[in-house]
């Protein structure tokens, strides 16, 4: 976004319809105009796949295996053509060939139905519908199902001992695109209703257990909350080394617009810490054990990237001459480097950069032209994800016309020797 973007967006806060309306007509006019794609024919393409989110690793451990969702149908998932998507991994060379798994009648365009492996094996874990309800199932890669749990997933430990849950009816009521079309309905836990809780479950015995409850957060919250206000859990993931998780606890008051604060609890002491920053927070990523990068705005109201330390309070911008817009980050936890993308400009181009905190230099990696069809509830964002040697980025596209999962190979990108 220019200055002048930025601001006529953060102005029309509180009326999400009209701003959106606006934007769709802006772009409908300008991406007309002729634009170049950057790198286009670097990328590894795999038509009418896409793995989902920019939190979890589709790579197996030993690399071998890259996770995907295949589908045979571009309808949204809430229509009665969307039907099951296909869950499975890619192997070979380049990871050219294709084996299914199993299949899912929970899924949606964003996130998929949460398909990430579970701990070190070659064992994958998503969601699907059973009974009436939303469960995950475990499969081994040779479509063997191993298990299945009375919860949904969200995000799971890095050593697959247990995973995290939370209500995607709820999800899907407050955050259009990332719940699912097939209802679960309400039951308790530990005495508590699912709906309003963060839940862990261990894996082994399948015991899910409340963390918290959003009546807890909004207790402990400092913030003033309308009456009538919807709230809702999203956004999870697990700390590297598993003993902390960060959580976005979000609600929709009078305004419409979808306001976020980020939570981190910790396992060994049962406690919860909000993060030190304004109401506009969209993604994130842990950065290391003891730090989070996201996209959000401070206490003073600037937006950008920000680190915080969870532990000390501690924010400080990374990247502010370098990123002028919201984007998908995914740290890599050995070396302090950032992948992240941005939503398609005026022109429609979307982009996806590596960022270096060391240098504080951002390469700027593709620049995609997406079709203006790809967009609200069915865009198809990059989500970049790093595989497990730093040396290739999985992503979701549809600058063919469509939706891809494609890798590219950081060793081919000129521009990782030549700043943005």
């Amino acid at each position: 976004m220019n200055v002048l973007e930025r601001r006529l967006h953060q102005s029309l806060e509180g009326q999400p319809r009209f701003r959106n309306s606006l934007k769709v007509f802006y772009q409908a006019a300008l991406s007309s105009l002729p634009a170049q794609n950057i790198n286009e024919d670097l990328i590894q393409l795999r038509p009418k796949a896409f793995y989902g989110f920019h939190t979890t690793c589709p790579w197996s451990r030993d690399n071998r295996y890259l996770l995907t969702h295949r589908f045979s149908t571009q309808h949204p998932p809430d229509s009665p053509k969307g039907g099951c998507m296909e869950v499975g991994i890619f192997y070979g060379d380049n990871w050219n060939e294709y084996r299914p798994i199993s299949e899912t009648k929970l899924w949606n365009w964003q996130q998929g139905s949460m398909l990430q492996w579970l701990g070190n094996k070659d064992v994958v874990i998503f969601n699907d519908w059973l009974d009436g309800a939303h469960r995950a199932h475990v499969f081994d890669t040779s479509s063997q199902k191993l298990a299945t749990f009375d919860v949904p997933v969200a995000a799971t430990s890095p050593d697959g001992s247990s995973f995290l849950s939370y209500s995607f009816d709820r999800l899907s009521q407050g955050l259009k695109g990332y719940g699912y079309f097939r209802k679960s309905g309400s039951f308790m836990i530990d005495g508590v209703a699912f709906e309003h809780s963060l839940v862990s479950v261990d894996c082994e015995t399948g015991r899910a257990s409340v963390l918290f409850t959003l009546e807890d957060i909004i207790g402990i919250s400092k913030r003033e909350f309308s009456t009538g206000a919807y709230h809702y859990f999203s956004h999870c993931l697990y700390s590297p080394k598993g003993d902390k998780a960060l959580v976005f606890h979000r609600w929709i008051d009078t305004s419409d617009d979808v306001k976020t604060q980020a939570l981190v609890y910790s396992f060994e002491s049962n406690s919860v810490s909000i993060l030190p920053l304004g109401e506009y927070i969209s993604h994130a990523s842990w950065l290391t054990q003891h730090e989070v990068v996201l996209y959000a705005q401070n206490l003073n109201g600037k937006r950008g990237y920000f680190v915080v330390n969870p532990e000390s309070g501690n924010v400080s911008q990374i990247g502010e001459n370098a990123f002028s817009s919201d984007g998908h980050p995914q740290a890599r936890h050995d070396v302090p480097m950032i992948l992240t993308d941005t939503y398609p400009d005026r022109y429609r181009m979307q982009k996806l950069y590596c960022f270096d905190l060391t240098t504080q230099v951002s390469h700027l990696l593709l620049s995609l032209k997406i079709p203006l069809r790809y967009r609200n509830t069915v865009r198809c964002d990059f989500h970049p994800r790093w595989d497990r040697t730093g040396k290739y980025v999985s992503f979701d596209s549809a600058h063919t016309g469509t939706r891809a999962h494609c890798t590219l190979h950081l060793d081919d990108i000129d521009s990782l020797n030549t700043p943005a």
